[in-house]
């Protein structure tokens, strides 16, 4: 089996007068199909190109798929809007606009050439951007003209070029697979023989709330430009700095994946519950899972590994060793003391090889009709009830250094970065 893995690339360019009015017309554009959409009550792309191609034709001089690209990215614009006011995150009485300068192309509108981009302006008439990079972009073109990736639709804003890279990745069926539990404090994982680690991922909170200390001093100045420029300064360097530790992290987690197979918990929507200010507060600020888990995904379909979801409910509230119930306040099951976050990582890689198991009245009410003893197509976990056990990352409270993490093994009393099985 084979996907396709999709890799953005950031290139920074010197914007030309006749690229700047591109940008401000295609927006223009953009809105003036927004506007007739509304004014007609619909927006599907056959209305729109029947109401809105001829009129931009006749108004723009540009290639014509500037002008379907613009209906095109005005129905989505629209559509998100509409599903936006159902929930109630939007006013219907104010309808989008594009407001930012940005053209998308298609396959038909550009060629690419070495570190060279020609953008069509209209037929047979060419605008060249010269791309900038580092050796990573420079990496990625190499590897374009040698024809082992393909491109897709380019975004082009006032400073960077987006090229989207696209790569065709063998996927090999496993035969081991290792559960993943995504938490707050630590990543915990499980593999088929009962193999647990957990990774200390505290410097994370500690970033997040060294940044939001940060901001709390600077919005009490008064004068409100100072206030505006500090703060978008700051929210850009926490969220590169912990851009840059989930990638090390996520890194880390794959190569210590091996040639398993990764199961993770479907988090889709996870902050959008109501648990209490307190709570709802504490994970907006500091919790990245589902970035996390999108850097896990694609670093392991590179990797030529697959990568499953499971459904994240009662996963650390039942245990999977007896099926007693897991006391949250001591982090345990109250009957055989398997930590939380383990069973949190057992359970979701149970839930992948046997989902019967959760099926009707639950994981709980099977295991204890097996017994709490297991069975061939469930194994219970083998070896010695685990016991918690945190390394911090390096020794070191100020930052994780995740291309050694430092794990400890539940399985076995073998460091886990040692052993050729986990």
């Amino acid at each position: 089996m084979s996907v396709e893995v999709v890799r953005t690339v950031a290139f920074r360019y010197e914007p030309t007068p006749q690229i700047l009015k591109l940008l401000s017309d295609f927006r223009d554009m953009i809105n003036f199909c927004i506007a007739k959409a509304l004014e007609m009550g619909s927006w599907s792309i056959k209305k729109l190109h029947r109401a809105c191609y001829p009129e931009l034709k006749a108004k723009y001089d540009y290639h014509t798929q500037y002008y379907a690209k613009a209906y095109r990215i005005a129905s989505q614009i629209l559509t998100s809007w509409r599903k936006k006011v159902k929930r109630g995150q939007a006013d219907p009485n104010k309808p989008p606009q594009a407001k930012k300068l940005f053209v998308r192309l298609s396959k038909l509108q550009f060629k690419l050439e070495g570190d060279k981009l020609k953008v069509a302006i209209r037929r047979g008439q060419y605008a060249t951007i010269l791309l900038q990079g580092g050796d990573y972009q420079a990496r990625f073109l190499e590897r374009y003209a040698r024809g082992e990736l393909r491109v897709g639709e380019i975004t082009i804003n006032e400073r960077y070029v987006y090229i989207p890279f696209i790569e065709e990745i063998d996927i090999t069926a496993p035969s081991d697979y290792v559960g993943i539990d995504i938490n707050e404090g630590n990543i915990t994982m499980t593999d088929n023989d009962g193999n647990t680690m957990v990774i200390n991922t505290k410097a994370l909170r500690t970033a997040h709330a060294t940044y939001q200390n940060i901001r709390r001093r600077i919005q009490a100045l008064k004068n409100p430009r100072t206030r505006a420029r500090l703060l978008a300064k700051y929210r850009g360097r926490e969220r590169r700095k912990v851009r840059d530790m989930l990638h090390k992290l996520s890194k880390a987690i794959v190569k210590l994946a091996g040639d398993r197979g990764i199961v993770l918990e479907d988090l889709k929507g996870i902050k959008g519950q109501n648990k209490g200010r307190k709570l709802n507060r504490r994970l907006h600020n500091s919790w990245n899972p589902r970035q996390l888990q999108f850097y896990i995904a694609y670093k392991a379909l590179l990797a030529g590994l697959p990568v499953f979801y499971v459904n994240p409910a009662r996963t650390s509230k039942e245990c999977p060793r007896c099926g007693g119930r897991i006391n949250s306040s001591k982090r345990a099951c109250n009957e055989c003391g398997l930590d939380r976050d383990m069973a949190g990582a057992i359970n979701i890689l149970y839930r992948f090889w046997c989902p019967e198991a959760y099926a009707d009245e639950g994981h709980r009410a099977y295991m204890r009709m097996r017994g709490a003893t297991g069975s061939p197509e469930c194994p219970a976990p083998v070896g010695p009830v685990p016991t918690r056990r945190e390394v911090e990352n390096g020794g070191r409270a100020n930052g994780p250094h995740f291309s050694t993490p430092c794990m400890t093994s539940t399985g076995s009393s073998a460091m886990i970065g040692a052993s050729p099985n986990m």
